[in-house]
């Protein structure tokens, strides 16, 4: 057993449904580690509170509503992480909170697994989890035309000019609503940011029943619980291909874990090791 003890943790608000203390007793388990990993569920008025309270921790990540909020906290970033504009791992080192984005690494896992080049790509919803998940797209596949869909236009405009800031051609960045999708359109790929379907919202999609998924080819789901939801429901029973976020957040916390015990780790193996734990296969 390492003699070392780890005290790992997860900053988010309305979490219950939170598996990563699962998947960390099983990294402990793995590398025989003495470590404990707690869920700090706060409101957004506790939060600065809270954070400070966070730097006893040796790391600690940082889920929805709070990866964007989190920044003002920080005392640093990875180069990474600035450019996203979004923070979901804090290593902690000397006192000092230093942001970074595991999610990257995480989305791309299983997408590169399917037999896909998106020429198009719809993109639900344009918070924190989406500025990664398009960094991490438009990286893959700086080809690709991009949709970011949200509620208000004026919003996913907003994102879409934060985001095309750091990039040398937003040209292929288009933002619209809702409201605006049509029913047939054709995506060859479309990936739900939203918390839709998972948590408080479980019976919903954010497409409407009408949605033509026949004409899309690879649905993404960042949702992990439940593993199928309403949006891949729906995608399946029209000959879609289906990714649940199980595989992204194990990925995301195999790579912090490596991040916050300063260790080189076999990403893929161990993930790959953790999934079969968990019952879901290797992706």
């Amino acid at each position: 057993m390492n003699a070392q003890a780890y005290h790992f943790g997860l900053l988010g608000h309305e979490i219950a449904y939170a598996l990563s203390p699962q998947i960390f007793d099983l990294l402990f388990a793995h590398f025989e580690t003495a470590g404990v990993f707690t869920v700090h569920d706060v409101p957004p008025d506790k939060l600065a509170a809270e954070v400070r309270k966070l730097s006893d921790l040796d790391g600690f990540s940082v889920t929805i509503p709070y990866k964007e909020k989190i920044i003002p906290f920080l005392d640093g970033m990875s180069e990474e992480a600035k450019v996203i504009g979004a923070v979901n791992s804090v290593r902690i080192s000397k006192g000092r909170r230093l942001g970074h984005n595991t999610d990257l690494a995480g989305f791309i896992y299983p997408l590169r697994r399917e037999t896909i080049k998106p020429g198009r790509v719809l993109i639900l919803g344009h918070g924190g989890s989406a500025r990664a998940v398009l960094w991490s797209l438009v990286k893959e596949y700086p080809e690709t035309i991009f949709t970011v869909c949200g509620r208000d236009h004026d919003k996913a405009r907003s994102f879409v000019d934060s985001v095309t800031q750091g990039l040398a051609d937003g040209r292929n960045l288009t933002p619209t609503t809702f409201a605006d999708i049509l029913d047939d359109d054709h995506y060859d790929l479309i990936v739900n940011c939203t918390p839709m379907g998972g948590g408080a919202v479980l019976d919903k999609s954010p497409l409407p029943d009408t949605f033509r998924f026949e004409q899309c080819r690879v649905c993404y789901d960042l949702v992990y619980q439940p593993a199928l939801t309403p949006f891949l429901e729906k995608a399946a029973g029209r000959g879609c291909r289906t990714i649940n976020g199980l595989p992204m957040l194990v990925v995301q916390a195999v790579t912090s874990y490596a991040l916050w015990t300063h260790q080189k780790l076999n990403v893929g193996g161990i993930s790959a090791l953790i999934l079969t734990k968990l019952g879901a296969g290797d992706g």
